[in-house]
């Protein structure tokens, strides 16, 4: 009975914390995607749905990649991070290949708006990994 219920509850663990949905939030909603409340995206992060409540802006794919690439280091197991990058990337329209050969372009470029992008993913990595360490 408790492998049951604990499966059960497994179902509503978070791939990606809502802290950290939270963090990104602010460097991905109306750049990355349509408008969107920070609870649809953290929905949408974690694959909670298979309805999709909003889309992701077209010509957005790179930095999309970048950011799934950041985020994907992130989680553990990698086998994890993995499976949630691949399930993330497919629900947001990108092919494995393309993920594979463009995201860490935004990492390489020295285009001011990438690198804005970039910055702005990093520091809310940043702010996020501050939030965790700091003392409750």
């Amino acid at each position: 009975m408790r492998k049951i219920l604990m499966k059960d509850a497994e179902q509503f663990r978070d791939t990606v914390s809502a802290k950290l949905c939270n963090c990104l939030y602010e460097a991905c909603n109306e750049v990355l995607f349509e408008f969107t409340t920070p609870i649809m995206f953290s929905f949408y992060m974690n694959i909670r749905s298979e309805q999709d409540f909003f889309q992701p802006i077209k010509f957005k794919q790179l930095h999309i990649c970048y950011m799934v690439y950041a985020v994907e280091k992130l989680i553990s197991p990698s086998a994890l991070g993995k499976e949630w990058s691949s399930l993330f990337l497919k629900r947001s329209g990108i092919s494995q290949p393309y993920y594979k050969s463009h995201r860490l372009d935004d990492a390489r470029s020295d285009v001011p708006a990438n690198i804005e992008f970039r910055e702005n993913i990093n520091n809310a990595i940043k702010n996020w990994e501050e939030m965790r360490r700091a003392p409750r």
